[in-house]
């Protein structure tokens, strides 16, 4: 932690492999509150300027950001939806293999979980329609639920990495 001339405190935390901290003045963590990420700058103590010094309040090594924090500036990529060819992807046939070994009648929660794993592996349309073969096998098959909950699903799912 460091002061600034104007009594501003200021904390340096460790930036994390793999995310993505943009700049953002005020409007991510509440007014008066500024983040600095990639391409950010700072000034650090022992600079100088005309009323006063740069100093830490502390001599303790930079710590690990907050997971509170980071859940908050972590900057989200929005999904990537591959429609059609899964060229380089998962393998369309061995996941309908392995889907021969699941109970398509399985409770809702793992049954629905089964579709969200499917538009990661697959994709939306792909995703859907091997969704609904093997749903289809089960006795409490609705095919209109299908096209309803995975409509939903998506349009939830990027909500959520938009906000």
């Amino acid at each position: 932690m460091a002061i600034s001339p104007s009594g501003s405190i200021h904390y340096y935390w460790r930036m994390p492999d793999g995310v993505t901290i943009r700049n953002d003045a005020g409007t991510k963590l509440g007014p008066g509150i500024d983040i600095r990420g990639v391409g950010g700058m700072v000034i650090a103590p022992p600079s100088r300027r005309a009323d006063g010094v740069y100093r830490w309040l502390n001599e303790l090594p930079v710590a690990n950001a907050p997971h509170w924090l980071l859940a908050a500036v972590v900057e989200r990529q929005p999904p990537v939806v591959r429609r059609k060819s899964t060229e380089g992807g998962t393998d369309r046939g061995f996941i309908e293999l392995l889907l021969t070994t699941i109970d398509p009648d399985a409770s809702y929660t793992r049954w629905f979980a089964i579709g969200c794993a499917l538009f990661s592996a697959l994709g939306d349309e792909i995703g859907e329609e091997v969704w609904d073969q093997w749903s289809s096998n089960g006795r409490k098959y609705k095919p209109r639920e299908i096209a309803r909950k995975w409509r939903g699903t998506i349009e939830h799912r990027n909500h959520s990495l938009l906000r």
